[in-house]
């Protein structure tokens, strides 16, 4: 091997040392290039006594009736969960096409617990909702929502029979009814009808929370005589007997 070989070997040899070099220096000292380790990549998780959890979400006090939650005057929602710095509850009105939410009230803790703190805030009335929630912010500030209960309605407490307040319990006969049927209210009571105020065999009678009172009233059952179909339409008639006001529902 001469020596021209050798020089050659020799810059060949110290060129890939310094590529070596200088390869280590772009990864592992240039600060441009990120690298996530585990512990780098673990830092941007939200800290568990940061993160925010909602438990439970309901109306206290309220009755289920058909598929609705019904609220009287003076009922809250109440809300229990973790780490949460605000709360406010929001729901989507019935029958109007609004397709944003309205705010039901925010929030107020009332109670704070290991197992959960306790928000809550007071209902206003009048509200009949196709959909109830709650929305909240972390202690990360994070945004983060409850389940939704369904439909709300507010109803007021009857003082009498004789009480005409159009309410939720119309809107879920309505809701109920072919869009062809109308319903009227007379005292405690509702007659559903396919046109006009008659009270016949075919009218369908209800109580003041919805209850179908006398299967034997609606249906458009076949009588076999005139005088069968008048002792019963007499029987549907008797719900109404006291009835001073009438009022057109819808």
């Amino acid at each position: 091997m001469n020596q021209k070989e050798i020089a050659i070997i020799l810059i060949t040899t110290a060129v890939l040392i310094v590529l070596g070099v200088a390869g280590h220096y772009i990864v592992t000292g240039n600060p441009t290039v990120p690298i996530d380790t585990p512990e780098q990549q673990s830092s941007n998780e939200v800290p568990q006594d940061q993160e925010g959890l909602i438990l439970s979400l309901s109306i206290e006090p309220s009755m289920k009736v058909r598929g609705w939650i019904i609220y009287h005057a003076g009922a809250k929602a109440v809300l229990k969960g973790r780490n949460l710095s605000s709360v406010e509850a929001r729901y989507f009105s019935t029958g109007t096409g609004i397709t944003e939410s309205s705010l039901a009230g925010k929030m107020n803790k009332v109670i704070e617990s290991p197992d959960g703190d306790t928000w809550e805030v007071k209902l206003p009335p009048q509200i009949l909702a196709a959909d109830f929630w709650a929305e909240a912010e972390d202690l990360a500030g994070r945004k983060i929502k409850s389940a939704y209960l369904g439909s709300v309605g507010y109803e007021e407490s009857k003082q009498g029979v004789n009480s005409v307040d159009v309410d939720v319990t119309a809107v879920k006969i309505c809701g109920q009814e072919p869009k062809s049927s109308m319903i009227n209210r007379c005292g405690a009571y509702y007659a559903v009808y396919p046109g006009g105020f008659i009270l016949d065999a075919g009218t369908k009678i209800y109580d003041s929370v919805g209850t179908y009172l006398n299967t034997f009233c609606g249906g458009y059952q076949v009588y076999t005589s005139d005088s069968e179909r008048l002792k019963q339409e007499r029987i549907c008639a008797d719900y109404l007997k006291n009835c001073r006001v009438v009022v057109e529902s819808c």
